[in-house]
């Protein structure tokens, strides 16, 4: 399963991005990669290998729209 997050501010490590998630009870992330873009509003996708669609979906309504960091992100199924 993978999950796309956007809007992410510049800065924000990888680290951060797993911290956020585990509070918001994703499982630990077995890899992250940041998406190319123009450097505004970066992406990360994030693999949540052999965990099912079907318990990640709850998790993503969870924190898609979430305010963090002085950003709205984005978190959707990818």
């Amino acid at each position: 399963m993978r999950v796309w997050i956007g809007n992410l501010p510049p800065e924000t490590t990888a680290e951060e991005v797993k911290e956020l998630l585990v509070k918001y009870g994703f499982p630990e992330p077995t890899g992250m990669e940041p998406v190319p873009g123009d450097g505004t509003r970066p992406g990360m996708s994030v693999d949540f290998e052999g965990v099912p669609a079907e318990g990640i979906r709850p998790l993503i309504e969870r924190v898609d729209g979430l305010f963090w960091k002085d950003r709205q992100i984005v978190v959707t199924q990818h």
